[in-house]
């Protein structure tokens, strides 16, 4: 006797984004996510509520096993002739044709599936996923497509969103999932873990929110949302509270009174608040980049900080300043301190440019403030040895620094405590060959460093000028960067650039030579330090 087949629809209420009061973008429930899905199988005899159905069968049950069946997306139309060439284009030739084979042997509905997800990556995490595809076991790989194939339109782009905010190497939790658990059920922990970041006890469907039916907290679950929530960018772009050691040497560049008033004038805070959808506050219009203290009065930071100045040199004393000693800009700890000399690298014209240095001197000699010391040497870039970052930048991932809202919708801020990041430097491949360089014509150049983005940790804009600091040799510890650029912030495995300081440690012992009371002097490199 052939079992009959009912026809189900379900709906998951799915998280959107609003615009609240302040502008910040918070999470709501939006309309209803429709899939419908036919089964046939002799042990369904009724439609329960929700996904679970009748304790006896599962729709998170395996589809090998229970003959699942998902009807095409009416949305998509799956035509002949597929391209790969989004997940091609980011491949080495060797690697091209690999693909192409493993590509060839899908499903129509598969490569559509796929590739149709794929397109919703940035540029440069595409070809990650096909090298991932490609070491995986075939039935595994087709597993993940069939994941993919589960998923609407918009399910696709906010999974394909999310992972591009997450390291490529953290890609590894999904698969480690499909081994273990059913595509279906991925399917639904991915899209609460969007929502809770754990398991919650119950779900709603449709649009009757008020009963839940019990989350099925499958061990893979838990295991899985235990990594998503400890890897998202939310939570680690900028890393973990800094020790209150880095707050003796860490520097901040500010703007004075006046520097704001100046920088900020009515109108321009009136468009920026219509622009964020809430007012600045006072200590986030003063905060203009991070630097390293050298004792003695002098403050290491980049060029770029300080190079745009366009008044009158005068007046550039009496606007920007600096904070010694303080790790909480709310709570204006640490001690200000006047500036009375300023010398850049004559060469810098850009930081893609290199040369992205400047030293300051302080007015009066801070008191019990410790120092770091400039290396004289670039740093190791082997795997263990362990550098790391701090300042008060934007916490969250971005196609650009200078975007006003992150790559997850929500409002770019500055930290208010400082913050660490643990990274490493890397050889200069890992940046020249990255896709995100290559789509802008970024290179690096003698002075600069390549550092990664671990963890999903790094830089943004308001930290450039800060100190990457190597602790490997002991105390004093080492100065080996300063931050200058990155094409967007901790975007996937994206490297940063930062200035190698050993580079100009003999331009910084002459810089503190030429410098004079109250003017900006432009100094050249020394020709015996050239590289």
């Amino acid at each position: 006797m052939v079992p009959a087949m009912v026809k189900a629809t379900a709906s998951i209420a799915k998280p959107q984004s609003s615009v609240g009061e302040a502008g910040r973008r918070r999470r709501s429930l939006g309309p209803p996510i429709t899939m419908t899905m036919a089964f046939r199988h002799p042990l369904l005899r009724h439609w329960a509520p929700g996904l679970v159905l009748s304790g006896v069968f599962s729709l998170l049950a395996s589809p090998a096993v229970w003959g699942l069946q998902l009807e095409p997306d009416k949305t998509q139309s799956v035509e002949p002739g597929i391209s790969s060439v989004a997940l091609l284009d980011e491949l080495e030739p060797d690697r091209q044709r690999q693909f192409a084979t493993f590509f060839d042997r899908l499903t129509s509905h598969q490569k559509s599936s796929l590739v149709d997800f794929a397109n919703h990556l940035p540029i440069g995490d595409r070809g990650p996923l096909a090298l991932r595809l490609l070491d995986m076991e075939q039935d595994s790989a087709e597993r993940f497509i069939y994941f993919l194939g589960l998923l609407t339109d918009e399910e696709k782009i906010d999974v394909a969103h999310r992972l591009a905010n997450k390291t490529i190497e953290k890609w590894g939790p999904l698969f480690e999932f499909l081994e273990l658990g059913s595509p279906d059920e991925l399917r639904l922990v991915v899209l609460f873990a969007q929502s809770y970041g754990d398991c919650p006890e119950t779900y709603t469907i449709g649009w009757d929110r008020t009963e839940g039916q019990p989350f099925p907290c499958t061990p893979q679950a838990v295991a899985f949302l235990e990594q998503w929530k400890t890897e998202g960018v939310t939570r680690v772009v900028r890393g973990y509270g800094a020790p209150p050691e880095v707050r003796t040497w860490q520097a901040e560049i500010l703007w004075t009174d006046t520097g704001v008033a100046n920088t900020f004038p009515p109108a321009r805070r009136a468009k920026m608040r219509l622009e964020r959808g809430d007012p600045l506050e006072p200590w986030e219009m003063a905060h203009i980049c991070g630097g390293a203290y050298l004792g003695d009065r002098w403050v290491l930071t980049a060029a770029h900080c300080v190079a745009d100045w366009k008044g009158p040199q005068a007046a550039f004393f009496n606007e920007v300043q600096v904070r010694l000693g303080g790790d909480n800009l709310k709570g204006n700890s640490g001690t200000l301190h006047r500036i009375d000399a300023l010398v850049i690298h004559a060469s810098y014209s850009g930081v893609t440019g290199g040369s992205d240095i400047a030293l300051l001197r302080l007015a009066a000699n801070p008191r019990r403030q410790a120092t770091v010391s400039v290396a004289r040497k670039a740093p190791s870039t082997a795997p263990d040895n362990v550098v790391s970052v701090t300042g008060w930048g934007y916490t969250r991932a971005s196609e650009s620094s200078a975007d006003t809202f992150a790559a997850d919708g929500m409002l770019q801020e500055y930290s208010s405590t400082l913050r660490e990041a643990k990274l490493s430097v890397l050889p200069h491949a890992a940046c020249n060959d990255n896709s995100r360089f290559g789509a802008r014509g970024y290179r690096l150049r003698a002075g600069q460093l390549c550092v990664g983005a671990g963890r999903s940790q790094g830089s943004c804009r308001g930290d450039s000028g800060g100190p990457l600091i190597d602790r490997s040799f002991g105390k004093p510890y080492r100065l080996v960067g300063l931050v200058s650029y990155a094409p967007g912030c901790v975007m996937g495995s994206t490297p940063t650039v930062y200035t190698d300081v050993s580079t100009f440690a003999q331009w910084i012992d002459d810089a503190k030579i030429a410098a004079s009371p109250f003017r900006i002097i432009s100094l050249a490199q020394p020709a015996r330090s050239r590289r």
